[in-house]
């Protein structure tokens, strides 16, 4: 048995599980860390949870404004809501008033 023949068998014997392995290590690595990865979706699932937080919040926002110009249409206006409006737009208050000032989130 001549030398190159030693070596084309202990290469036909060692190269298949190589590449399988090294196949094996590329692909693991790009499951977990490439862009469409474990990492990648479990970032992608936390920005989705932010963004629904600040949806529902906006939304939350937007329910509170309608309620608050219905309030103020022509059909529908009351008087408590127009008083509290010119007071804070116009900066005016009587002289026996309490005014309590609530800091908002």
């Amino acid at each position: 048995m001549s030398p190159t023949e030693i070596l084309r068998r202990g290469a036909a014997l060692v190269l298949p599980p190589l590449l399988g392995g090294l196949l094996l290590v590329y692909f693991g690595y790009h499951a977990l860390q490439g862009d469409r990865g474990l990492f990648a979706y479990l970032r992608l699932e936390r920005e989705l949870a932010k963004a629904t937080l600040t949806a529902d919040l906006i939304k939350a926002d937007r329910d509170l404004y309608e309620r608050r110009v219905a309030l103020m249409q022509r059909a529908g206006l009351d008087g408590d809501m127009v008083d509290e409006r010119a007071r804070l737009m116009l900066n005016l208050a009587q002289r026996d008033e309490v005014i309590v000032m609530l800091q908002r989130p």
